[in-house]
């Protein structure tokens, strides 16, 4: 019988090939896999940049498939997610976190943004312990609270525990708090001026406006509070429109100030003018940003009788396909009006008044 002898060095050589072959094809597709997963983030955060949040969305969920264990990625899909209004699922990706970094406080934050959201019970107590408000004593404990520096918090508390619960007494308590915490805070000053002057108290939300824009003249969102606040009066408008104008110089893309500019020109019964602010918004924001922007546009140019330009706008919101149906079919009924087709046109505001109901945020614009 014949015998064959091993030959250990090749073998020997065949299992460490193999060994290394294995071994780099494991590497080689762990590297494809990290770069595949970066692909993903890169293109994820370009949607978002370019206004398309659904898009970048689905781009991270995929990313996240890849780098389960990737906590900087689900904190930032849980944010991503508060965007469009999936609060519930953010809320999943941020519990997770949590249990992993219980004393986060931006975590904290963006689960409290969820609750809030999604309407959620658990939205007012978790938010007390963000404040360091104390239910039991009726007062606050700046020592216990978690962010007592994020006046974002204290701003969707009041409102909730005053439209929700009907709490006007602790809702008052909160948003005197929020100055209390942060005395040197423009935001703050801002916050507790919007809501004085929601509950009627209009001189003292005047006072804080005032305050909240000697405190933070940069911000964006005080400026234009301040600027409609003077806006108000005749003899301040021109002020407040140069305000305005400086504001939109440094921050081209915050669009309630163009919003903010139409809206003195119309007060100016310049309908022309106020138009020519909204085009100038368009200009310079990306395309789904400034859906808005044509929106409010087509509603000017309907007034103006500019049946022509209002159905080029339409058209070009249409084609874009970014803004929801029912808007630009308010927007067609609102024109056939204008034109004397009243008929149509109660009717189609009849059939909108129903789809109100699976997109809230007509509500607004129909009541």
């Amino acid at each position: 019988m014949q015998r064959y002898r091993v030959n250990y060095p090749l073998l020997i050589g065949l299992v460490v090939g193999s060994v290394v072959l294995i071994g780099g094809g494991i590497g080689l597709y762990s590297f494809q896999l990290s770069r595949n997963a970066g692909r993903i983030l890169e293109r994820a955060e370009k949607s978002r940049e370019e206004g398309d949040i659904v898009k970048a969305i689905s781009l991270m969920h995929n990313y996240v498939s890849i780098r389960e264990e990737d906590s900087e990625l689900r904190r930032r899909l849980g944010d991503f997610l508060t965007s469009p209004g999936s609060a519930k699922e953010a809320r999943d990706h941020v519990i997770q976190l949590i249990n992993r970094s219980s004393g986060d406080t931006e975590l904290q934050l963006l689960k409290s943004r969820c609750l809030f959201m999604a309407n959620m019970p658990q939205r007012i107590p978790h938010a007390y312990k963000l404040v360091g408000y104390v239910p039991e004593t009726e007062s606050f404990d700046v020592e216990k609270a978690m962010t007592p520096d994020d006046v974002s918090t204290y701003v969707r508390l009041a409102v909730s525990l005053q439209q929700d619960d009907d709490d006007r007494q602790t809702a008052r308590r909160v948003i005197e708090q929020v100055v209390e915490a942060n005395p040197e805070d423009g935001r703050a000053y801002l916050a507790r001026g919007q809501f004085l002057q929601r509950t009627g108290e209009t001189d003292a939300g005047k006072e804080d406006l005032v305050k909240a824009y000697e405190l933070a003249p940069e911000d964006p969102e005080v400026v234009v509070a301040y600027a409609r606040m003077l806006g108000g009066e005749d003899e301040t408008r021109d002020e407040a429109i140069a305000i305005l104008e400086k504001c939109a110089e440094g921050n081209p893309e915050y669009v309630p100030v163009y919003q903010a500019m139409a809206a003195l020109e119309v007060r100016r019964r310049d309908i022309p003018a106020a138009i020519k602010r909204y085009e100038a918004g368009i200009a310079v924001l990306p395309e789904r940003k400034a859906q808005m922007l044509f929106f409010y546009k087509t509603r000017l140019q309907s007034e103006a009788e500019e049946a022509d330009g209002a159905r080029e706008t339409i058209k070009i919101m249409r084609d874009s396909k970014l803004i929801p149906p029912p808007f630009i079919d308010y927007l067609e009924a609102r024109l056939a009006m204008f034109d004397g087709e009243y008929f149509e046109a109660v009717s189609e505001f009849k059939r909108l008044q129903a789809a109100m109901h699976s997109v809230p945020e007509l509500r607004s614009v129909l009541q």
